[in-house]
């Protein structure tokens, strides 16, 4: 009996909302819903003048109220290509689809991580420099977007629309021709004043030459431990003792830790990274010294004088 005036009230309240703002009304699972509630529904919405969009979700095949004339029917993908190795499936798929000379450019922009300069790129692809088309080709089609910083534009400097494109495009790389990328845009970046050495200790580690990858880690967390970024320092020091840190060079990132654990308080780790770096360097050398003066320090804080000369 009520069925007649909960349509009229329906479809008068929609009318009225339509006629104030767009109305968007989503119905879930429709299949499991009721024929009879699926056509007043539907009935509703299409004796209403909109603006609206009227979006029932339903297993295949769709309720016949819903899959009304005039209604575009999309098909959703199942919830495995949906997953995250689905999507980059389907991200390194359209990637295969652009031109060469775009996917080579692509490819080139993710060895330096979600942001890049395009003149950092022409070490890389120098044969098809300058690359500035491309860039604007593939900033076209949605896969990078100009880089801001404090909503100003950073000019030459893009960024990837989103981490999975950049996965994409780093993934197509084979073992020797990262190596030798990251190479190159270690050479590139060290010719900068801007090049920061924690960027470059990534690079050089990446292309294989760990050597230059410490020595530029122990700088990054030299000019950490200035900035008084503690948590930095002692997570470039786990870094170096990753990487395989040896003799002098793990000697002083110790020492530098042990710096940044008396800084933050923590006497013991500070004593104990203090006597790691004297282990590893020269004794009684300018660098020995300081960390045997943070030692002693945290040492008699604690009562820890046992092993002091």
């Amino acid at each position: 009996l009520m069925a007649a005036p909960m349509q009229e009230t329906f479809e008068r309240w929609l009318a009225a909302e339509s006629a104030r703002a767009p109305v968007l009304i989503v119905v879930d699972d429709a299949h499991h819903a009721d024929r009879a509630s699926l056509r007043a529904l539907a009935h509703a919405v299409g004796a209403s003048r909109g603006p609206w969009l009227f979006v029932p979700v339903a297993r295949a095949p769709a309720p016949d109220p819903v899959a009304r004339e005039g209604a575009e029917v999309l098909a959703l993908r199942p919830l495995d290509e949906a997953s995250p190795a689905g999507a980059l499936a389907s991200t390194q798929a359209r990637l295969a689809s652009l031109p060469g000379e775009l996917r080579r450019v692509l490819r080139a922009a993710s060895v330096f991580g979600n942001a890049f300069r395009a003149e950092g790129l022409r070490p890389l692809v120098p044969d098809l420099a300058p690359v500035d088309g491309a860039a604007q080709a593939l900033v076209g089609l949605g896969l990078i977007a100009p880089l801001e910083r404090d909503g100003v534009r950073v000019r030459g400097a893009y960024a990837f629309a989103s981490g999975l494109v950049r996965e994409a495009a780093y993934d197509t790389f084979t073992d020797e021709d990262r190596r030798a990328a990251h190479g190159l845009a270690a050479r590139w970046l060290a010719e900068r004043e801007d090049a920061g050495p924690r960027a470059l200790a990534e690079h050089w580690e990446r292309a294989g030459d760990v050597g230059r990858a410490l020595e530029h880690l122990l700088a990054a967390a030299s000019r950490a431990l200035e900035a008084h970024d503690y948590a930095q320092v002692l997570a470039l020091t786990r870094r170096g003792e990753a990487w395989g840190a040896e003799g002098t060079l793990a000697g002083a990132l110790a020492r530098r830790a042990a710096d940044a654990h008396h800084a933050r308080g923590e006497l013991r780790e500070s004593v104990a990274m203090a006597r790691r770096a004297m282990e590893s360097l020269p004794a009684r050398s300018d660098d020995w010294f300081a960390p045997s003066s943070a030692r002693m320090r945290a040492a008699c804080v604690l009562g820890l004088t046992e092993g002091f000369e």
